[in-house]
């Protein structure tokens, strides 16, 4: 029963929060570097919300699953 209540917390939170696949991969695509951060830090921070976001999508840790991931979420004109 802990578990189950955990679960259903965490998925609550993340959804309140936008800590879901969706929201990293719209932090991933709008990131941009922030005042005083050098482009090491910016680098990890984007580093960060690009293996959130795939890990969240249970999508391999590969660069062609973050091509293809990326590709078919292009909005064609």
């Amino acid at each position: 029963i802990e578990a189950a209540c955990y679960d259903r917390v965490k998925e609550i939170l993340q959804k309140r929060y936008n800590l879901t696949e969706d929201g990293y991969r719209q932090r991933f695509r709008t990131c941009s570097s922030e005042e005083g951060e050098n482009p090491s830090m910016f680098f990890v921070r984007l580093k960060t919300c690009l293996e959130r976001w795939m890990e969240l999508a249970k999508a391999p840790q590969t660069y062609e699953a973050f091509r293809e991931r990326a590709i078919s979420r292009l909005k064609l004109a």
